[in-house]
């Protein structure tokens, strides 16, 4: 009885987290999109609010194992996809000091590097 209270326990708390990872990854898209047209547009206040919302979705992503969205052999990849994630969170916080300093080249780059990193992951997750 107990290992049917704990799987059933286990498997809402696996849905529960690919559900919220799915809503984050929605977000993150819309913070991506906001700070590309920003960028396009030349709205600072766009790619600045782009990079609010990515630091925050980032903390939130930080909480969930990468072993509930991966599958089978991806798993091997868990390490991986913790280390994409962090570089990111590190290149935002590069991004945002850039626009800072109203360097706006090395601003583009970062955000690059930001898409790289989501690519990357996405690769791996996806297993294209």
């Amino acid at each position: 009885m107990k290992k049917i209270v704990w799987l059933i326990c286990t498997f809402i708390g696996i849905l529960f987290a690919r559900g919220e990872l799915i809503q984050i990854m929605q977000d993150m898209e819309y913070a991506i999109n906001l700070m590309q047209k920003g960028f396009l547009y030349d709205k600072k206040t766009w790619v600045d609010e782009g990079i609010k919302e990515f630091k925050a979705l980032s903390r939130q992503l930080q909480h969930i194992d990468p072993r509930v969205y991966l599958e089978g052999p991806q798993r091997r990849d868990a390490n991986v996809v913790s280390g994409i994630a962090m570089r990111n969170r590190e290149n935002i916080e590069v991004l945002e000091r850039f626009l800072n300093q109203d360097q706006k080249v090395k601003s583009i780059d970062a955000f690059g590097q930001i898409l790289t990193g989501c690519m990357s992951c996405h690769l791996l997750s996806r297993g294209w």
